[in-house]
């Protein structure tokens, strides 16, 4: 071969070996970009939560949790707080009418949650233990006098709700289980 042809044939290996590392970049990222779990999770503490957690978190005190993304520029978050499995199922009256718990209900308005940029903040004070334990919950969300027959439950017991926390464009969901814990050593 000649010096024109090996120098032709060096180009195009070049050009094709440069081409395929970047295809490989590309498919590399896109595969790392679009698994969410890798991508998206909820920082409380020092802990990083992704999946199903369950937690303690402590009575009059704020609960800080840090909404992270590890692609640069992604950004939001969605939060509510809904029934975990050991509350779904459970009946109370709603407007005289029986209603069952599913886990789709939406209980945020009985709890105190503040949504921010990049974080929310979730404070269990007497809602739910000295104020009426579940149905003092229930009477934030629909009005106590639209509600009644609602089970006598010890909030400290189980983890009876679950902060629902999905990234910005639902792809990934972080479910925190959580109970009523301890503060100060003091039992709640």
């Amino acid at each position: 071969m000649s010096k024109k042809g090996i120098g032709v044939f060096s180009s195009v290996a070049l050009f094709l070996g440069l081409f395929m590392g970047i295809a490989f970049l590309a498919s590399y990222l896109a595969v790392f970009i679009n698994n969410g779990q890798k991508n998206f999770y909820v920082q409380y503490g020092s802990a990083e939560l992704s999946g199903t957690e369950n937690l303690i978190l402590p009575l009059n005190a704020n609960s800080i949790f840090y909404c992270k993304y590890v692609v640069p520029n992604a950004q939001g978050y969605n939060v509510k707080i809904v029934p975990s499995e050991h509350l779904v199922g459970l009946d109370f009256k709603l407007n005289g009418e029986w209603n069952m718990f599913r886990n789709d209900t939406d209980l945020t308005a009985g709890f105190d949650l503040v949504k921010c940029d990049g974080y929310f903040i979730l404070t269990l004070d007497h809602v739910g233990v000295t104020g009426g334990g579940l149905y003092g919950i229930l009477g934030f969300v629909y009005g106590y006098d639209a509600i009644s027959d609602v089970p006598d439950l010890n909030l400290r017991e189980k983890a009876y709700f679950t902060i629902a926390v999905t990234s910005h464009n639902n792809d990934t969901a972080v479910n925190i289980n959580f109970s009523y814990g301890y503060l100060n050593g003091d039992a709640l």
